[in-house]
Formats: C-alpha cells, sequence, structure tokens
C-alpha cells in the first residue's frame, strides 16, 4: 500500500484583491499539501509544522515544490501559575496557586466548589519562531493574551452541558494539554 501525501482544497470568500491581485493577472492556489497558505498582498506563503518538500498547485496549472525547513518539536505548556476570584454569595476570595501539570478545578481542594474568574499564566521564550498556541481542552469561556495583547476570540467547539438528572460537579477550567506548535514558512516562488 502507497500513502499519498494529503492535498488541502482552497476555498475563500472576499472581497476581490483580498487573496491576491485586483486584476485576476496572478495565479491562485488551487492545492497544497503543506498547513496553511497565506497571500500578505504581495508573496504567496505556505506554512507547516515539520520540515517538508511542499507542492502547491496554482491556477495556471504550474506545481512548486517549496522546501520547509527544519521546525522545533513543539513545546509542552505544563506549569502554570493560577489566579482565582472565587465569587461567593456575599463575598469575593482570592486563591493563588501553582499547577504543573494543569488539571481541573473539581480536583483542586481549595477550588472544588469555586465559581468566578481564574487567570492562567505561563512563561515560554519563543525567539524567533512562529507557533501556534494550542489550548487543549478548555471549559467555559476564555480569552488569550499574549504579551499582554488580547487574541482573537478562542473558538469552543460543542458547549453543550445537559440538565438532566443529577447535577454533578462541573470540570471548570482550563484542561490541556496546552503545547506551543512552532511552524516555519517558505515563499512559493511564482
Amino acid at each position: 500500500m502507497t500513502l499519498q501525501p494529503a492535498q488541502a482544497r482552497i476555498i475563500a470568500i472576499g472581497r476581490p484583491s483580498l487573496f491576491g491581485d485586483r486584476t485576476g493577472t496572478r495565479p491562485h492556489v488551487v492545492t497544497t499539501d503543506a498547513d496553511a497558505v497565506r497571500f500578505d498582498g504581495r508573496h504567496l506563503t505556505i506554512r507547516a509544522t515539520h520540515a517538508a518538500a511542499c507542492t502547491t498547485t496554482l491556477s495556471d496549472g504550474r506545481s512548486i515544490t517549496s522546501a520547509i525547513g527544519p521546525v522545533p518539536s513543539p513545546i509542552p505548556l505544563t506549569s502554570w501559575h493560577l489566579t482565582v476570584e472565587d465569587w461567593r454569595p456575599v463575598s469575593k476570595i482570592a486563591h493563588s496557586l501553582t499547577l504543573d501539570p494543569l488539571v481541573r478545578w473539581s480536583a483542586i481542594p481549595e477550588l472544588a466548589d469555586a465559581s468566578g474568574v481564574g487567570t492562567y499564566t505561563t512563561t515560554v521564550d519563543l525567539t524567533d519562531t512562529s507557533a501556534y498556541l494550542e489550548l487543549g481542552g478548555i471549559t467555559d469561556t476564555c480569552r488569550v493574551r499574549v504579551n499582554g495583547r488580547p487574541l482573537a476570540p478562542v473558538d469552543q467547539i460543542h458547549p453543550v452541558i445537559d440538565l438532566a438528572g443529577v447535577l454533578s460537579r462541573q470540570p471548570y477550567g482550563l484542561l490541556g494539554p496546552v503545547r506551543l506548535v512552532p511552524y516555519a514558512e517558505a515563499e512559493v516562488q511564482t
């Protein structure tokens, strides 16, 4: 059995010039086996989380192979500082904890029945590398900041809670695993 590399189909909807040349004279990407494709208005770039020779097929029929050089391995983020503002009926209680590894609040005696806002912080040195931040499992809502800068909203898939029967303690909190996944880019020479 021969396994073929997966090819991604790219479907882009937007105003003319959002994804390339307004005049339509430049070719656009039809398929690629890279993880992602990006166009910054002048350059077409592919992205991958591992070293690879990626093939990109353009609308004019050309296939271009671009090399993605070495990419660092994913970095598990396991050591966290958690501060919680625990909202009680007539007061708020502040908690400050170190978590290594991440655990749900219900597994932490002082937070087992807490309800409020938790702030998770960790430090990582990511010099000269681009990366995705994979948050793993998240229960409830969250906002992410990197170096004090807010990021785009976090997509929460299927946030449904079944209230039928006996209510059990909910597994609130950042559940992980959390990793910082470096990626590299290579310009597609058109």
